[in-house]
C-alpha cells in the first residue's frame, strides 16, 4: 500500500468516490456556511453572478450579430500606445526680490 505524504500531490479520476461519515459533511457543510455568511464572501457572490449576466449578454449579442469578434491586430492589448509627448507649458521660474 503507498504512503501519504502531504508534500506531493496527487490525482484521482472523476468516477472515484469519497465518503465522508455524518461529522466530517457536518464540519464541512458548517465551514462553507460560516465563510459565505461573511460580507466579503457575499461580495464576492454578487459579483460572480453580475458577471455570469455579463457573460450572458454578450453571448446574446455575439449570436445576435451586434457584437462582433476583435480581429487579433485590432486588439487593445496588442495595440501600442503613441509616445507621450512633452508638455509644451514652461515652468514659472521663481524671483528673488
Amino acid at each position: 500500500m503507498a504512503e501519504y505524504d502531504p508534500n506531493k500531490q496527487y490525482k484521482w479520476e472523476e468516477s472515484d468516490e469519497f465518503v465522508m461519515n455524518g461529522n466530517q459533511f457536518g464540519l464541512m457543510l458548517n465551514a462553507f456556511r460560516n465563510y459565505l455568511a461573511k460580507p466579503d464572501a457575499q461580495e464576492v457572490m454578487l459579483i460572480m453572478k453580475a458577471e455570469a449576466e455579463m457573460t450572458k449578454l454578450l453571448k446574446e449579442g455575439v449570436e445576435a450579430g451586434v457584437v462582433r469578434e476583435l480581429e487579433p491586430a485590432a486588439s487593445p492589448d496588442v495595440q501600442q500606445k503613441p509616445p507621450a509627448k512633452k508638455s509644451a507649458v514652461r515652468k514659472p521660474s521663481l524671483v528673488k526680490k
